[in-house]
């Protein structure tokens, strides 16, 4: 039988303790006890391990987008490192980086383009505007498409830097007041942010479409996947709508089209280019490594046309602690072989019975 109060206050709260980054670190925290799950007579369980390229900010040394004046002076400058709102235990300091994987490292100045969600065609309707990208930094609002995709459109149409935000329209639909959001209710606060990956191709950057074994050769690099565009070449960090208002606030140029308006208090210009000659600065610190990550396979034989298989899976990285993706997934899908293992070993049973 399925426990669905286990699924919560074993399986949820144990996957919920750790950040992504001290998983990988811990050599995999989560894959032993998901391993053991499938344990039994015939042990048809085991590992696998790829040795791949992973991407990690610089933890004592944040990304950061910042706003100038005409003198230089600095007028704002972004969090870098959204503040803890959550239960005590989970208030780590690195948990809170805001980074995009795969984005190089660098810094970028210019002026600032308001583009939308990055569709093509809004590309395309700043070019008939007269509004180039060319050496510009674009603004993108996410939805509608996958962030890599994007800041790589961004990239084909000039761009020197990304900076990406989630929109109070989506995300806090009810308000940006503290009791329109997180942990008042399930929307996202002023100061967080969407974190995520920008590598569009499969694979391992160093052996893309390949199985990152020792065995097989390394084909790729960093400076590969950029040339084919599966990362990008240009600078990109995610900012809190707070810090998109900082920017949407002192951005000049004509409106934006009424379908590009968003949830903030404030008309949406296109740009170029913020109010009395400020400036715009991105600064990207990250770090590659090539780690060892596993798969955790179980297998259970069927009765009939063992050769067809029926697959059940969820991935158990996160971002920092994965609450929503991919740990409330992880803990149905332990539970679900945990229930399946007892009957397998208490009656023998096999699917297809």
């Amino acid at each position: 039988m399925l426990n669905w109060e286990r699924i919560f206050k074993c399986n949820f709260k144990y996957e919920d303790r750790f950040e992504a980054w001290r998983r990988i670190k811990r050599r995999n925290t989560l894959a032993t006890p998901v391993y053991q799950l499938f344990l039994g007579p015939e042990r048809h369980v085991h590992t696998v391990a790829y040795d791949v390229l992973l991407s990690y900010p610089d933890f004592s040394n944040p990304n950061f987008m910042s706003i100038t004046d005409k003198d230089g002076k600095e007028v704002y400058v972004s969090e870098g490192v959204s503040p803890p709102i959550i239960p005590p235990e989970q208030n780590s300091k690195n948990a809170g980086i805001q980074w995009l994987a795969y984005s190089p490292n660098g810094t970028v100045t210019g002026d600032v383009v308001f583009c939308g969600q990055g569709y093509e065609k809004e590309f395309q309707y700043l070019l008939s505007q007269g509004i180039s990208l060319k050496g510009k930094i674009a603004l993108l609002r996410y939805g509608g498409s996958f962030r890599g995709n994007k800041v790589a459109m961004a990239q084909q149409y000039g761009a020197v830097g990304a900076i990406l935000y989630s929109d109070p329209a989506e995300v806090a639909p009810n308000g940006i007041s503290e009791k329109d959001v997180y942990p008042n209710t399930v929307f996202m606060p002023e100061h967080s942010v969407q974190r995520g990956t920008l590598k569009i191709g499969d694979g391992d950057v160093l052996s893309p479409l390949y199985a990152g074994k020792p065995i097989l050769w390394k084909t790729g690099s960093l400076e590969k996947a950029r040339a084919d565009g599966d990362i990008p070449s240009i600078p990109a960090i995610p900012i809190s709508y707070t810090s998109a208002m900082a920017l949407l606030s002192r951005l000049g140029g004509p409106p934006a089209p009424s379908t590009w308006q968003g949830g903030l208090n404030v008309t949406y210009n296109l740009g170029p280019g913020l109010k009395d000659n400020m400036k715009t600065t991105i600064t990207i610190n990250g770090q590659y490594e090539v780690k060892q990550i596993r798969n955790v396979i179980g297998y259970i034989d069927g009765n009939e046309e063992p050769e067809r298989y029926v697959i059940l899976g969820n991935h158990y990285d996160a971002w920092t602690y994965g609450a929503l993706d991919p740990n409330s997934g992880t803990s149905i899908l332990a539970e679900v072989a945990r229930a399946i293992m007892q009957v397998v070993n208490e009656t023998g049973w096999r699917p297809g019975e």
